[in-house]
């Protein structure tokens, strides 16, 4: 049997030491373990969104990552705002050398194009990836790491396709707020994919010391 853990890259929940659990902007309690700290487009205000960035930065030495945050297109905040709130945020990502997770509606061309833009040096993660190859051969082209969630456990088919796409190098599972456990995600690829789960695991495990540096 594989030490390594099941790692889960974002969760709204506590479920073992390897989850990074997202912080609710909303009220700012900070967890014990691994947590993940940023401002959701979901939640911005033209009154609350720059108190909200000072607390962001002033929480994030202990932060393992910014996020999730991000563009969505199917909310009802403001686009000006989200864009202003999102390049925020990649700056705080560069400042403290913290990587992106990233909630992203309908919005995948402008954060491409921003990721172009500002040309990171820390990696940006998509979250919850449930499109098509036509997308994901672009974002991987790009560089973004993928993390796949529930998806995986509803539709055989589309997890066949994408995996001929997504190197194991760029990938990472997600429970996100699911109440699928991250045991059954990593299993339910690797049976569908044909890979021993053990090398599964120990490969997101060499993911996640790259990306999460401070972990």
């Amino acid at each position: 049997m594989s030490k390594s853990p099941y790692i889960d890259v974002h969760s709204h929940k506590f479920a073992n030491k390897w989850s990074i659990q997202n912080v609710d902007q909303r009220n700012f309690i900070v967890p014990d373990g691994l947590f993940s700290i940023g401002l959701h487009p979901w939640f911005l205000t033209p009154s609350n969104f720059k108190k909200n960035l000072i607390n962001l930065d002033n929480r994030l030495d202990h932060a393992i990552a910014i996020g999730e945050c991000g563009l969505d297109k199917i909310c009802t905040t403001d686009w000006d705002l989200q864009k202003e709130v999102f390049i925020s945020q990649i700056l705080l990502s560069e400042k403290h050398q913290k990587p992106l997770i990233i909630h992203c509606v309908k919005s995948f061309n402008e954060i491409m194009e921003y990721k172009q833009h500002f040309q990171p040096k820390m990696p940006w993660i998509i979250h919850g990836f449930n499109k098509k190859n036509v997308l994901l051969e672009r974002l991987i082209e790009k560089g973004f790491y993928i993390s796949l969630g529930n998806k995986i456990i509803q539709d055989e088919n589309w997890v066949a396709d994408i995996s001929k796409v997504i190197p194991i190098e760029k990938l990472f599972f997600e429970t996100d707020d699911s109440v699928v456990p991250i045991e059954d995600v990593y299993s339910t690829y690797s049976k569908i994919i044909k890979i021993d789960i053990s090398i599964l695991k120990n490969q997101i495990l060499k993911n996640f010391k790259k990306v999460f540096r401070g972990a």
